[in-house]
């Protein structure tokens, strides 16, 4: 599944299975279960990603702006 911020899916992004906004960023709530995490490339894990431990990981990956001026029309 490619996004704005990850167009080839390098990241390894699973279905989507919930949203959140922070700020006026639209994400994906993401989760990789710590094989998953340990399989990805150190440079393409999220920085703002947080271990669950015994569960694996949990990130919001941005996917798009919020703000009005930026919507489609």
């Amino acid at each position: 599944m490619a996004s704005p911020v990850d167009p080839k899916n390098e990241v390894g992004l699973r279905p989507v299975l919930a949203h959140c906004v922070i700020g006026d960023t639209l994400c994906r709530v993401q989760f990789w279960t710590e094989q998953e995490w340990d399989q990805l490339d150190s440079g393409k894990r999220p920085n703002t990603a947080e271990h669950l431990p015994g569960r694996g990981w949990i990130a919001a990956v941005p996917i798009g702006s919020m703000k009005k001026d930026e919507f489609a029309t």
